[in-house]
């Protein structure tokens, strides 16, 4: 069954954006999913400032794999719906989820073999050490409830 334009009355993104592109590409889609008295739903990653290069060189991406917090409102706008309600996530929850991925995986590396297991908890403190170096300061995390204006 092939998905057409305009057809749901709800759609939720959450965490999922890179499956479109970008945070924005996906809004785009999500909206044009939706009908005139349609919600979406959408939570992805969100730039708390300009990230330097490196940091960008480390994930492997383009600044514009995000948008600038204070962007959201236009990006909704050009997809044709409003921002009704956004929630950021603070900085104490997104560090205990840090934290909780951390141990997780390190407890998943236990599971390896010993080669796996060491590449796994490379990998882990790898993205640890650019947390705390970077991710910290320029990724956040946000929540947003959009619809057609009326």
């Amino acid at each position: 069954m092939a998905v057409t334009n305009r057809e749901f009355d709800a759609v939720a993104c959450i965490g999922s954006a890179q499956a479109f592109g970008t945070t924005t590409q996906a809004v785009e889609r999500c909206a044009a999913l939706l009908r005139d008295d349609g919600i979406l739903l959408f939570a992805d990653g969100v730039w708390e400032q300009a990230p330097p290069q490196e940091f960008l060189d480390f994930l492997g991406i383009e600044a514009s794999t995000y948008w600038l917090r204070e962007e959201a409102e236009a990006v909704f706008e050009r997809a044709g719906l409003i921002i009704r309600r956004q929630e950021v996530t603070s900085a104490p929850s997104w560090s205990a989820y840090e934290d909780a991925i951390h141990a997780g995986r390190l407890r998943f590396a236990g599971s390896l073999d010993k080669e796996e297991a060491d590449a796994v908890r490379t990998r882990t403190e790898a993205w640890t050490a650019a947390w705390q170096r970077w991710g910290r300061h320029y990724l956040g995390f946000v929540a947003y409830l959009a619809s057609r204006p009326v």
